[in-house]
């Protein structure tokens, strides 16, 4: 992405990449917009996650794998660390938090 996004959409996840890189690829392709990124860190989950997520060819996804669990707060600070984006929208479990970078 040559552009900073206004967005960017992270998450932090763990033995969920089968599922989210399902809701992903359905979410990059209801829009053409590039003010946004999704950015995944996958903690170190050993049920092939990083390589579902990895199979989605799209500039604005960007993912990132740990090579050891390096915990639920860890894991939330890498994401968002790894982001772009002028605000940060964190999804979580069953949680949001937007936060302005």
């Amino acid at each position: 992405m040559s552009m900073v996004p206004l967005l960017s959409i992270c998450i932090p996840t763990y033995r969920r990449g089968h599922y989210l890189a399902r809701d992903i690829q359905r979410a990059l392709l209801m829009t053409s917009r590039n003010d946004f990124e999704f950015v995944v860190v996958d903690n170190a989950s050993p049920d092939g996650s990083f390589d579902a997520l990895t199979a989605i060819h799209d500039s604005r996804l960007r993912c990132f794998k740990n090579t050891t669990n390096l915990g639920s707060f860890e894991n939330f600070m890498r994401a968002l660390e790894e982001s772009h984006g002028t605000y940060a929208l964190i999804l979580m479990d069953k949680d949001s938090i937007l936060i302005e970078h």
